[in-house]
C-alpha cells in the first residue's frame, strides 16, 4: 500500500508531539532521579540508626480508646493488636493504661519478639486477664505463645480466670506462656501480683524439653499455684529476690533440684 504525503506528514507531526513531551518531561525524571538518589545515601548513611528505629516499636495500649491510631508509637486497643503489627524480630514495648484491665481474648504469637509490658501513668496497676474457654474435654487459657522469646512485666498485674466448665480438667498449657517441645522461654516480673485460685496456673510450663528462666523480684504470687510448672524432661532456672508468696503459692510444683548449683 503506497504511503501518501499525508501520512508522512501525519508521522512527522506525532513524532514532533512525542519528542516535545519527552522534552518537556526529562527535566521532572531527572529531579526524580536525584530525589531518589538522595534518598538512597541518606538512608545508607544511617542505616543503623534506621533498623534501631525499626526494630523498637512503641506504643500504648488503651482498651476505652474510640479512636486508636494501630500504628507504631501510637494507641491501640488491645495488645495483640500491637504485638501483631511489630515487625518480625523487634523489641516491643507497651505502655498500659494504668487501672484498666486487658482481656488476652485470643492467644498473641511473640515468634521471634521480645514483649515488654510496663504501667502507663499514676494509679493502680494495670491487670492483664488471659480468657478461659473449653475445648469439650478440657478448660484451655488463651496466653502468650513463643518458640523463643521474653515477655517482661513491669507494674503489671496477673489474674487468672476459673473454669468455664468446673466438670472439665485444665489443659497441659494452663500458663501465661505456653511451652512446645524442645523450645527455650524466658519470662522476667517486676512490682507486680500474681493471683489465682487454681493449682494448674502459673507463669511459664517447664515440660517436653523446655527450658524456662524466670527472673522475679518484688512481686506476689497469690494463690495455690507454682510460677514455673515441672514435667516431662524440662530445666527451669530461677532468679528471685523480694518475692512474697500467699496462699498456698510456690515458685515450683515439683522437679529434682541439679548439682553443682548457685541458690540466691
Amino acid at each position: 500500500m503506497a504511503t501518501s504525503i499525508e501520512d508522512i506528514n501525519a508521522l512527522i507531526a506525532g513524532y514532533t508531539n512525542l519528542k516535545e513531551y519527552f522534552d518537556a518531561q526529562k527535566p521532572r525524571w531527572d529531579d526524580d532521579v536525584v530525589e531518589a538518589q538522595n534518598a538512597y545515601a541518606a538512608l545508607a548513611s544511617n542505616l543503623n540508626g534506621v533498623v534501631v528505629s525499626q526494630m523498637n516499636f512503641t506504643a500504648t495500649i488503651n482498651p476505652n480508646d474510640p479512636a486508636p491510631t494501630n500504628v507504631r508509637a501510637g494507641v491501640f486497643n488491645t495488645i495483640k493488636a500491637a504485638v501483631d503489627a511489630a515487625p518480625q524480630g523487634a523489641f516491643v514495648t507497651l505502655s498500659l493504661v494504668s487501672g484498666a484491665t486487658f482481656p488476652i481474648a485470643a492467644d498473641i504469637s511473640l515468634d521471634t519478639k521480645t514483649l515488654r509490658l510496663i504501667k502507663s501513668g499514676v494509679g493502680a496497676n494495670p491487670i492483664i486477664a488471659p480468657s478461659v474457654y473449653s475445648t469439650g474435654a478440657h478448660n484451655a487459657l488463651r496466653k502468650f505463645d513463643m518458640w523463643s522469646g521474653y515477655l517482661y512485666l513491669q507494674n503489671c498485674d496477673v489474674q487468672f480466670p476459673a473454669k468455664v466448665d468446673a466438670a472439665l480438667p485444665w489443659s497441659a498449657t494452663s500458663t501465661l506462656v505456653g511451652y512446645h517441645s524442645g523450645s527455650s522461654v524466658r519470662v522476667g516480673i517486676f512490682s507486680s501480683t500474681v493471683t489465682s485460685s487454681e493449682p494448674a496456673h502459673g507463669l511459664a510450663s517447664a515440660k517436653v524439653g523446655t527450658q524456662v528462666t524466670l527472673s522475679i523480684y518484688n512481686t506476689t504470687l497469690d494463690g495455690p499455684f507454682s510460677a514455673v510448672a515441672i514435667a516431662f524432661n524440662g530445666v527451669v532456672e530461677i532468679s528471685q529476690g523480694a518475692v512474697t508468696l500467699l496462699n498456698g503459692a510456690t515458685l515450683t510444683d515439683g522437679g529434682t533440684i541439679g548439682t553443682n548449683i548457685l541458690q540466691n
